[in-house]
Protein backbone atom coordinates (compact mmCIF):
# COMPACT_ATOMS: atom_id res chain seq x y z
CA UNK A 1 0.00 0.00 0.00
CA UNK A 2 1.59 3.60 -0.76
CA UNK A 3 -0.06 6.42 0.96
CA UNK A 4 0.24 10.19 -0.62
CA UNK A 5 0.07 13.13 1.69
CA UNK A 6 -1.62 16.06 -1.04
CA UNK A 7 -2.03 17.99 1.59
CA UNK A 8 -2.33 19.03 5.54
CA UNK A 9 -2.79 22.62 5.94
CA UNK A 10 -5.97 24.19 7.84
CA UNK A 11 -9.10 25.49 6.05
CA UNK A 12 -7.65 28.15 4.41
CA UNK A 13 -4.46 26.65 3.33
CA UNK A 14 -0.84 28.14 4.51
CA UNK A 15 0.33 30.96 4.29
CA UNK A 16 -3.63 32.26 4.65
CA UNK A 17 -4.31 33.99 1.05
CA UNK A 18 -4.92 37.36 2.37
CA UNK A 19 -2.48 37.38 5.19
CA UNK A 20 0.57 39.19 5.75
CA UNK A 21 1.50 38.59 9.33
CA UNK A 22 5.55 37.58 9.88
CA UNK A 23 5.00 34.03 9.61
CA UNK A 24 2.84 33.63 6.70
CA UNK A 25 5.45 36.22 4.93
CA UNK A 26 8.35 33.55 5.98
CA UNK A 27 6.53 30.62 4.55
CA UNK A 28 5.82 32.45 0.89
CA UNK A 29 10.05 33.57 1.04
CA UNK A 30 10.62 29.58 2.10
CA UNK A 31 8.44 28.08 -0.52
CA UNK A 32 8.62 24.25 -0.58
CA UNK A 33 7.33 22.29 2.40
CA UNK A 34 6.50 25.87 3.76
CA UNK A 35 3.50 26.07 1.54
CA UNK A 36 0.90 23.81 2.54
CA UNK A 37 -2.87 22.87 0.82
CA UNK A 38 -5.81 21.40 2.17
CA UNK A 39 -5.65 17.86 3.61
CA UNK A 40 -6.20 15.08 1.16
CA UNK A 41 -4.45 11.94 0.65
CA UNK A 42 -4.18 9.10 -2.00
CA UNK A 43 -3.99 5.58 -1.21
CA UNK A 44 -2.50 4.05 -4.60
CA UNK A 45 -3.90 5.36 -7.72
CA UNK A 46 -7.54 4.36 -6.87
CA UNK A 47 -8.27 5.65 -3.18
CA UNK A 48 -8.55 9.44 -2.23
CA UNK A 49 -9.65 10.63 0.85
CA UNK A 50 -11.24 13.83 0.67
CA UNK A 51 -11.36 16.34 -2.57
CA UNK A 52 -10.53 19.53 -1.19
CA UNK A 53 -10.60 22.79 -4.26
CA UNK A 54 -6.33 22.05 -4.39
CA UNK A 55 -7.49 18.68 -6.39
CA UNK A 56 -6.55 20.30 -9.40
CA UNK A 57 -2.85 21.51 -8.05
CA UNK A 58 -2.60 18.38 -6.48
CA UNK A 59 -2.68 16.59 -9.54
CA UNK A 60 -0.47 18.74 -11.29
CA UNK A 61 2.12 19.00 -9.07
CA UNK A 62 2.26 15.36 -7.92
CA UNK A 63 1.77 14.32 -11.84
CA UNK A 64 -1.41 12.27 -10.20
CA UNK A 65 -3.69 10.12 -12.78
CA UNK A 66 -7.10 10.97 -11.46
CA UNK A 67 -8.58 8.32 -14.22
CA UNK A 68 -7.76 5.38 -11.85
CA UNK A 69 -10.19 6.51 -9.14
CA UNK A 70 -12.25 4.31 -7.92
CA UNK A 71 -13.13 5.17 -4.11
CA UNK A 72 -13.23 8.85 -2.63
CA UNK A 73 -13.82 8.92 1.03
CA UNK A 74 -15.29 12.45 2.05
CA UNK A 75 -14.63 12.82 5.70
CA UNK A 76 -17.06 15.89 6.29
CA UNK A 77 -18.93 18.64 3.98
CA UNK A 78 -16.54 21.23 4.79
CA UNK A 79 -15.31 23.57 1.48
CA UNK A 80 -11.76 22.53 2.54
CA UNK A 81 -12.49 18.73 2.43
CA UNK A 82 -15.11 18.82 -0.44
CA UNK A 83 -15.37 20.91 -3.16
CA UNK A 84 -17.90 18.73 -5.77
CA UNK A 85 -18.19 20.74 -8.78
CA UNK A 86 -14.58 19.47 -9.63
CA UNK A 87 -16.36 16.33 -9.52
CA UNK A 88 -18.17 17.27 -12.63
CA UNK A 89 -15.25 17.71 -14.69
CA UNK A 90 -14.88 13.96 -14.38
CA UNK A 91 -16.96 12.92 -17.38
CA UNK A 92 -17.46 14.32 -20.91
CA UNK A 93 -17.07 16.65 -22.04
CA UNK A 94 -14.62 17.38 -19.79
CA UNK A 95 -12.51 14.33 -19.47
CA UNK A 96 -12.28 11.25 -21.94
CA UNK A 97 -11.47 8.34 -20.54
CA UNK A 98 -11.75 5.19 -22.10
CA UNK A 99 -13.25 2.52 -19.91
CA UNK A 100 -14.05 4.53 -16.82
CA UNK A 101 -14.57 2.54 -13.48
CA UNK A 102 -17.01 3.75 -11.48
CA UNK A 103 -16.62 6.30 -8.99
CA UNK A 104 -17.75 5.39 -5.38
CA UNK A 105 -18.24 8.06 -3.20
CA UNK A 106 -18.38 7.72 0.92
CA UNK A 107 -19.75 10.01 3.21
CA UNK A 108 -22.59 11.31 5.01
CA UNK A 109 -25.83 12.47 4.30
CA UNK A 110 -24.45 16.30 4.14
CA UNK A 111 -21.82 15.23 1.62
CA UNK A 112 -23.60 13.63 -0.54
CA UNK A 113 -26.02 16.06 -0.60
CA UNK A 114 -23.49 18.41 -1.40
CA UNK A 115 -22.03 16.37 -4.67
CA UNK A 116 -25.59 15.69 -5.66
CA UNK A 117 -26.23 19.58 -5.70
CA UNK A 118 -23.01 20.39 -7.52
CA UNK A 119 -23.59 17.80 -10.39
CA UNK A 120 -26.66 19.11 -10.42
CA UNK A 121 -25.71 21.84 -13.83
CA UNK A 122 -29.03 23.71 -13.61
CA UNK A 123 -28.46 24.75 -10.35
CA UNK A 124 -24.96 26.24 -10.71
CA UNK A 125 -25.26 27.23 -14.41
CA UNK A 126 -28.24 29.34 -14.36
Amino acid sequence: MRLKILGTAAAEGWPGVFCSCEACMKARERGGKDLRTRSSFMINDNYKIDFPPDTYLHVLRENLDLSKLEHLLITHGHEDHLYPWDLGTRSWPYAHIPDTPPLTVYGNAHVLQRIEAALNVSTWMS
